[in-house]
């Protein structure tokens, strides 16, 4: 499934990914994303249902900001992770 492009030519400041769904690979639209000319600058926040250490260093491997496990992210927190990462995100210049 290719990554839609976000409209115009500005990149998103963050984007959520979940990491697996039926007949998706997360991963490979996260490999799309950072191979684009402006998604090595967006921020990336995995909401997943793995936590294990290795799925979580994959994640950091590939340059993924934050991971949260659904089952322990309350909206709360999910919106305080998206509101931190936009205001350490620079905008491009």
């Amino acid at each position: 499934m290719p990554a839609k492009p976000p409209a115009g030519n500005r990149a998103p400041a963050v984007t959520l990914k979940v990491l697996t769904t039926a007949g998706f690979d997360g991963y490979e639209l996260l490999a799309r994303l950072r191979q684009a000319p402006q998604g090595a600058r967006v921020t990336v926040i995995v909401l997943s249902n793995y936590g294990e250490l290795d799925v979580i260093h994959h994640g950091v491997a590939m340059g993924v900001a934050e991971h949260l496990v659904k089952s322990q992210t309350t909206p709360s927190a999910l919106a305080a992770a998206i509101r931190r990462h936009l205001t350490q995100t620079v905008p491009p210049t």
